[in-house]
């Protein structure tokens, strides 16, 4: 969260001192009375600011796409945990204990990759996937063993879609809105913001609409953008609940 908080400070910050230097460039130009430069700045600003918003809805979209993503895949791996839960209620002993313990296990393992950090979610991806393959290595014996058990089949079935909608989680959450729109919002952002402030100061009027409103509105919503394309940190999160609800309702299980 805190990484998250500097950011907003310095890209308010940035805007608002690039409103200010664009201001100050036009009250001290010598042409500031020309009304031909006066109509050129004007023209520049309406186009950079149009192709700004445009950018910003573009951004927007590309990040609300992926961060309701995320968060269908979470709930749909949530749900295939659960149904493998289910399934292995109807096993044999000793397969039944042992694959119920390792869900409830599982479920632990993947509620701590969420919280991790960027630094710790390996080591928490590595030891969900030795769980998964002490599943696959139960689920496989009892097919060979009962090749004819529909029940078995079924059952390595569920295993198998769990451990895909784990690989599909963390391609998900690998899938950001790329640098190159961050880096040409700012810029844009930056010119569109100097040349407002730019053609306030050729006519010498310090309005807080183009001093501040304007950047404190880019920086708003750039940093909605981030911080949906984030989607783990900031203010706006996919949250855990599947997995918080899950883990929840096979704790109660475990003690009945």
């Amino acid at each position: 969260m805190l990484p998250f908080v500097l950011l907003a400070i310095a890209v308010v910050a940035i805007s608002i001192l690039t409103a200010e230097v664009g201001y100050r460039v036009g009250s001290r130009s010598k042409r500031r009375e020309d009304e031909h430069l006066r109509a050129q700045v004007t023209a520049v600003q309406a186009s950079v600011l149009g192709l700004l918003a445009l950018l910003l809805a573009f951004g927007l979209s590309m990040a609300e796409q992926r961060f309701t993503n995320r968060r269908e895949i979470m709930a749909a791996e949530a749900g295939a945990i659960r149904t493998t839960f289910l399934y292995a209620d109807a096993l044999p002993e000793p397969v039944r204990s042992q694959s119920r313990e390792l869900l409830r296990r599982y479920v632990g393992e993947r509620h701590a990759f969420f919280l991790a950090t960027r630094e710790e979610a390996p080591a928490a991806t590595a030891r969900s996937q030795v769980t998964q393959r002490d599943l696959m290595r139960l689920a496989t014996a009892l097919a060979h063993e009962h090749p004819d058990w529909d029940l078995s089949a079924g059952y390595l079935d569920k295993v198998i879609e769990m451990i895909r909608l784990e690989a599909a989680r963390e391609l998900s959450l690998a899938a950001r809105v790329p640098r190159t729109i961050h880096v040409l919002l700012v810029a844009v952002a930056i010119v569109g913001i100097f040349v407002s402030g730019m053609a306030a100061g050729l006519v010498r009027s310090r309005t807080t609409i183009t001093l501040y409103l304007v950047p404190l509105l880019f920086s708003l919503a750039f940093l909605v953008l981030a911080d949906l394309d984030l989607s783990r940190v900031g203010f706006i999160t996919t949250g855990d609940r599947p997995l918080l609800r899950l883990q929840h309702d096979l704790a109660l299980e475990a003690g009945r």
